[in-house]
């Protein structure tokens, strides 16, 4: 089983991004580990940890914010079905499973 950010998709479904490492960066930069390549989104808008059960989300600076189930933060603990939303992008936590399929 895995934790993956799942991203609503035009026309019903979703997109699932895997959360496969300890820290992953989600941004605009090409770098990123998470490319959101919309201008509301910063280069380095923040981070997901993983440690163990523990998520936890970090803001990097990002200049229109980091939003935590409507709440902008710094920094959060993350729980699954949690919603993500950077720039006009939301996510949610999801916890997948060996049944479940990606569009």
């Amino acid at each position: 089983m895995g934790i993956s950010l799942a991203m609503e998709i035009t026309g019903g479904g979703e997109r699932l991004f895997p959360l496969n490492r300890p820290v992953m960066v989600l941004g605009r930069d090409s770098r990123c580990d998470l490319r959101v390549a919309l201008p509301s989104v910063a280069l380095r808008h923040c981070e997901i940890t993983l440690d163990g059960e523990a998520i936890k989300l970090k803001d990097l600076g990002s200049g229109t914010g980091t939003f935590h189930n409507g709440t902008r933060v710094e920094q959060a603990d993350l729980s699954i079905d949690d919603r993500l939303t950077v720039g006009s992008v939301t996510f949610v936590l999801v916890r997948m499973d060996e049944t479940t399929v990606s569009d």
